[in-house]
């Protein structure tokens, strides 16, 4: 039987790089990340929720910003380049982003 060999991603945008992970964080830690994801989050992973004046909402991990525009990429790795001239509201959450009802599935 043929084993292919486990293709090497480092993280994606709104993902983070796991790469390495046990040799960075204890096993203490580590656990407490799964079981309590949202104690800890990185300010680089922090939840932006963008309102649009149509009341259209986005939601997403921040990963560009200019004077114009803020760039967003959500759950699905789908990047939404917003105009600000289109946003009624922003608001940010150190909450982490994960699939509501996770825990229970």
């Amino acid at each position: 039987m043929h084993q292919v060999p486990p293709r090497r991603r480092p993280g994606r945008a709104g993902r983070p790089d796991l790469t390495g992970l046990g040799s960075r964080f204890s096993k203490a830690y580590i656990i407490e990340s799964i079981l309590e994801p949202s104690r800890t989050v990185s300010p680089s992973f922090e939840s932006t929720r963008v309102e649009l004046k149509t009341g259209q909402v986005y939601t997403g991990i921040k990963v560009a910003e200019t004077d114009s525009s803020i760039t967003l990429v959500d759950s699905e790795t789908r990047k939404h380049v917003i105009a600000r001239s289109r946003i009624e509201t922003m608001t940010s959450s150190r909450a982490a982003p994960c699939p509501t009802g996770w825990r229970s599935a």
